[in-house]
Parts: structure tokens; sequence; C-alpha cells
């Protein structure tokens, strides 16, 4: 009467469930994850694919009075130009659709900050 198959059959089970998640293209943080699962009420899918797929994309500038929006962008692709963030590409995407000339070449000490943004030096300023 030892509950060794039962002890066993469970991290087996949430291990098979993990392994048909991913073959399916779906990664679960763990078997905890899994089984809380089972008490979800309500699902969100990501429709726009910009958590499945990564792909990012400029929706809006928001600036203040006085300062043209294209002269915003290109400073920010012109020191992304530099990045390898994934948000860095949606900036110089958006820069190449508004046919913006980035002389990349004009940058330089540039320095990503974790959680903060980009500084560099552009054309000399």
């Amino acid at each position: 009467a030892c509950p060794c198959s039962l002890v066993l059959s469970t991290p087996v089970t949430s291990v098979a469930a993990l392994a048909a998640a991913a073959h399916r293209g779906v990664l679960v943080h763990g078997g905890r994850v899994l089984e809380a699962m089972a008490s979800l009420s309500a699902v969100v899918f990501d429709k726009t694919g910009t958590l499945t797929t990564g792909d990012f994309t400029l929706e809006k500038i928001q600036i203040m009075p006085g300062v043209s929006q294209n002269h915003v962008l290109k400073i920010a692709a012109l020191l992304e130009s530099k990045s390898q963030h994934p948000l860095a590409i949606a900036i110089l995407k958006a820069a190449k659709a508004q046919r913006l000339r980035l002389r990349t070449n004009s940058v330089y000490e540039v320095e990503v900050i974790p959680g903060m943004g980009v500084t560099g030096i552009i054309e000399g300023r």
C-alpha cells in the first residue's frame, strides 16, 4: 500500500503536458502554472501578434509643441540603429516608411541604459 505510483505519476503527467504544449508552440512556465490554468475563468488572446511573434510596430509619437514628428523619429532611429533591442526594429521600420535619411555614421558613444532607454551623440550633439 505504497502511494509511490501516485507520487511518481504527478510529475510525469506535468512533464508530458508541458512537452505537448511546447510541441504545439505554447510555452508554459512550469507545472505549477499549468495546474493553475485549471482554475482560469477567462483567457486573453494576442490577435495583434505583438506577444506571440515579437513583431512590434510604432503606433504613435507624442511630441511637444514646436518639435517636428519626423525630427523626433529621426533622432530615435539614429540612436536605435546602434541598438539590438527588439523595439529598435519598430522605430527603424517607421523611419524607413517615412523615407527619413539616416546617416548612421554620424552617431557615436551610444549607451543602452537597461529599463530606461538609449543615449548617444549625433552629429556632435
